[in-house]
């Protein structure tokens, strides 16, 4: 949540024009550090703090935490908390004002009864629909942003040619991303450019809730002859990161190319899975960064909902060995 998204609110509705800073806030406690950026400052001679909440929902807090964060500042402190959500359903509104909580969702509702404020947009709830995963152009966006940091400032044009997307393909994926707040498409003139947080691992943080796992599905071949220029992918990519041991090799390949390479009789499935002598992962997108092997953000994802406990331990030393 931006702080500036909370004072444009303040501003637009009450007149009010908010200043402060920015604040640690040593001495509180960790879970509420955990959960909460912080902003000081006065309003109507009041000294506030907004707690602006680093979750993607509001299911994510607890009540009980909640009530316990709220009784802390005003048992040890004389500052007032003020909670800033990016969303909420209207049960949730309304249990907050039951326990005479604070709080704001920009452009939708604050409450805030030590100031005798309560407005209401005229919108039943404010929780928004439930958005599906990221479509495979906008989640090879990313990933080529987080690993090489070409894109920003691009126009959509621009980042077609490096993805190998049309361009209104690209355009599709660049306003999904900008929708869902996890990049921003700024108009000029005729063109769009991308813009996207400098941090990498906010980056990485805001678009994880809508990535999906990228593998279409697995097929075993019969030859891997033509499929050696091709990224390996799978255990077989992990286990050269990981000391997992693994000798059966795993290419990724776009659906596109297994098309191509079965017309053209340069490979032949197998009978069964697991048979033959190397599996193919169809990959959803391709990125231009894969050389010998696909990336480790994809190669992550790749196991997403995977429950096997060697690939979940080569998972956690994989991501203790990530550098943003």
């Amino acid at each position: 949540m931006d702080i500036q998204t909370v004072k444009d609110y303040l501003f637009r509705t009450i007149g009010i024009e908010i200043t402060g800073e920015m604040t640690e806030l040593s001495g509180l406690p960790f879970f509420i550090r955990k959960q909460f950026d912080f902003f000081k400052t006065f309003v109507l001679d009041r000294e506030l703090c907004f707690l602006l909440s680093k979750k993607s929902e509001f299911s994510q807090h607890s009540f009980q935490e909640l009530i316990s964060c709220s009784a802390f500042f005003y048992e040890q402190t004389d500052i007032v908390p003020v909670f800033v959500f990016q969303s909420m359903t209207k049960q949730q509104r309304l249990e907050l004002i039951k326990q005479k909580i604070a709080f704001i969702v920009p452009d939708r509702q604050m409450y805030m009864p030590f100031l005798a404020l309560d407005f209401t947009d005229r919108i039943p709830q404010t929780t928004p629909a439930r958005s599906s995963a990221l479509r495979p152009a906008a989640q090879a966006i990313i990933i080529q942003q987080l690993l090489s940091g070409q894109l920003e400032g691009l126009t959509v044009n621009q980042a077609a040619k490096i993805m190998g997307y049309t361009a209104m393909g690209t355009l599709r994926a660049a306003d999904q991303l900008n929708d869902l707040g996890i990049c921003e498409v700024h108009y000029n003139g005729f063109s769009k450019t991308l813009h996207f947080p400098e941090n990498r691992k906010s980056l990485w943080e805001k678009a994880l809730p809508f990535l999906r796992n990228p593998v279409k599905k697995v097929l075993s071949v019969e030859d891997d002859f033509y499929l050696k220029d091709y990224p390996v992918a799978g255990e077989y990519a992990l286990s050269l990161h990981s000391d997992l041991a693994v000798t059966r090799k795993t290419y990724a390949i776009h659906q596109s190319t297994l098309t191509r390479l079965l017309d053209e009789k340069k490979i032949c499935i197998a009978y069964s899975k697991e048979t033959g002598c190397a599996d193919i992962q169809v990959f959803s997108y391709t990125l231009p960064i894969w050389e010998r092997e696909v990336d480790l953000l994809s190669l992550e994802l790749s196991f997403k909902n995977n429950d096997d406990a060697r690939i979940k331990i080569a998972l956690l030393n994989l991501e203790e060995q990530r550098k943003w």
